[in-house]
C-alpha cells in the first residue's frame, strides 16, 4: 500500500511541473494542440535583427529639383568646361543626372549667355550643344523659352557685350535651322516688340534664314576656322557676308563679321565678289 501511495505522489509531481493547469498557454510551454501562430514583425532595434530577413530591399536616389541658385551652380562650370573640351555627349550625360525640372530653358539660357561673352568658337560649340541637347534633356520649348528671356534681358546684356543683339539674333537663326527651335519662332514676334535691341536681333534672324534658304547653310554662321577653311567655304561665306550687307545696310556689322572670319589674307575676295 505504501509503494502504491509513494507511486502515486510521484506521477502528481510529475503533472504538476511539466503540464501546469490549465494543459496549454501556461509559461515555458509550447501551447495548446493545433495552435498557429503568425509571423512576428521583425523590430529593426532587436540586437538579432538581421536586414537580409526583410527580403529584397530597392533603394532610389531623390535627386531634388534645381533652383536658380543649383543651375548656375552646376551648368556654368559645366558649359565652361564643355568650351575646353567640345564633348556635346559628356554634356548630356552630366545633365541627365540633375533634376532639371523648371529649370530646364535655363541650361539653354546659361550657355548661350556664357558664349556671348566668349570667342567665335565658343558660340559655334553652344550652337551645337544646344542642337544636341534637343530631344535628349531639352524640348524645343525650353530652348524657346530661353531665347524670349534674353530677349527680354537685352538692355541689360548690352551693357557687358554691345554686340549682344546680333549675336542673339545670329544665335536663333542658327537654332531654327538646326531644328532646335520651331520654324515659326520668330512669326510669334512680328508686330508684339518693343525693344529696339529685341527688334534688331530678330531682323538678324529673319535675314539670315531669308539668305540661308538661297546660297548656304547656316552652320558657318560664326565663321569658326578660319584659313583652315577650304576656299570654297570661305568664298560661300564672304557670300553670305555680303548679302546680309545687301539686305540689312549695316556696315559695322558687315566689318565685325569679316574680323571673326579670321583670314585677313582673304580679304581681298570681298572686293572681288
Amino acid at each position: 500500500g505504501d509503494i502504491r501511495k509513494r507511486h502515486f505522489v510521484w506521477k502528481v509531481l510529475i503533472l504538476v511541473l511539466f503540464f501546469p493547469a490549465g494543459g496549454a498557454g501556461g509559461k515555458g510551454v509550447w501551447g495548446a494542440p493545433g495552435q498557429v501562430y503568425g509571423d512576428q514583425e521583425l523590430d529593426a532595434r532587436d540586437p538579432n535583427y538581421d536586414e537580409s530577413d526583410q527580403g529584397y530591399t530597392v533603394y532610389q536616389k531623390v535627386v531634388p529639383e534645381l533652383d536658380e541658385v543649383g543651375l548656375q551652380k552646376n551648368v556654368q562650370p559645366m558649359v565652361q568646361e564643355y568650351f575646353e573640351h567640345g564633348d556635346t555627349a559628356e554634356v548630356i550625360a552630366l545633365l541627365k543626372e540633375l533634376n532639371l525640372g523648371t529649370q530646364s530653358p535655363g541650361v539653354a539660357r546659361v550657355a548661350v549667355s556664357l558664349a556671348l561673352e566668349g570667342k567665335a568658337s565658343h558660340r559655334e560649340l553652344t550652337s551645337r550643344l544646344l542642337s544636341d541637347l534637343v530631344g535628349k534633356v531639352l524640348k524645343p520649348e525650353d530652348i524657346g523659352r530661353a531665347f524670349n528671356t534674353m530677349l527680354t534681358d537685352l538692355p541689360d546684356l548690352i551693357l557687358d557685350t554691345p554686340e549682344a543683339p546680333q549675336m542673339l539674333g545670329q544665335f536663333i537663326a542658327r537654332a531654327v535651322a538646326d531644328h532646335a527651335l520651331p520654324l515659326n519662332f520668330l512669326d510669334r514676334y512680328k508686330g508684339r516688340v518693343d525693344c529696339e535691341h529685341a527688334r534688331a536681333a530678330l531682323d538678324r534672324a529673319a535675314v539670315l534664314l531669308r539668305i540661308k534658304r538661297e546660297i548656304i547653310r547656316l552652320d558657318n554662321v560664326w565663321g569658326v576656322g578660319g584659313g583652315q577653311r577650304p576656299v570654297k567655304h570661305l568664298i560661300k561665306e564672304m557670300n553670305l557676308l555680303l548679302q546680309e550687307f545687301m539686305l540689312s545696310g549695316q556696315v559695322e556689322e558687315a566689318e565685325r563679321c569679316l574680323r571673326d572670319l579670321e583670314v585677313p589674307h582673304f580679304h581681298h575676295e570681298v572686293v572681288y565678289e
